[in-house]
């Protein structure tokens, strides 16, 4: 394992696991997407989420750099004890972000507001590292 690399999900490296809540897979699979205009309904209800419109900064890791990274279509924002972290952005009827190492976790204050989510929505969390539903 290289230096720095955590691994979690059936021992995939996090970097560039993404997380999904969909309709489309396991006991959720209704042939329904989740609707734009429903996940926004769902974010302007829910007083612990908001609509990010600013990019998110980052150091580039080669430079050093700090570089400003657009937000994702209906990305939103997580508000809770340690301020506000990205959370998941709307894409093609489902619901992404990308997995962290803190959602092994299960009292991960993040990783419950998306179990909430997906219940709320009937909707199952899985990820693109294979077709592991995550029971959360």
């Amino acid at each position: 394992m290289p230096h720095g690399e955590s691994h979690g999900i059936r021992g995939e490296p996090f970097m560039g696991i993404l997380l999904i809540v969909t309709r489309g897979r396991g006991l959720a699979a209704s042939g329904q997407g989740i609707a734009r205009e429903e996940w926004l309904q769902l974010v302007e209800e829910d007083s612990t989420l908001r609509l990010r419109s600013e990019p998110f900064s980052a150091l580039d890791p080669e430079t050093g750099e700090t570089i400003l990274v657009p937000s994702g279509d209906a990305q939103a924002e997580f508000k809770n004890d340690g301020g506000s972290v990205p959370f998941l952005a709307y894409r093609r009827g489902e619901l992404v972000m990308n997995y962290a190492s803190k959602f092994e976790d299960p009292d991960d204050p993040v990783r419950i507001k998306i179990a909430e989510i997906a219940e709320r929505l009937c909707a199952v969390i899985t990820h693109d590292a294979g077709d592991e539903i995550l029971e959360w």
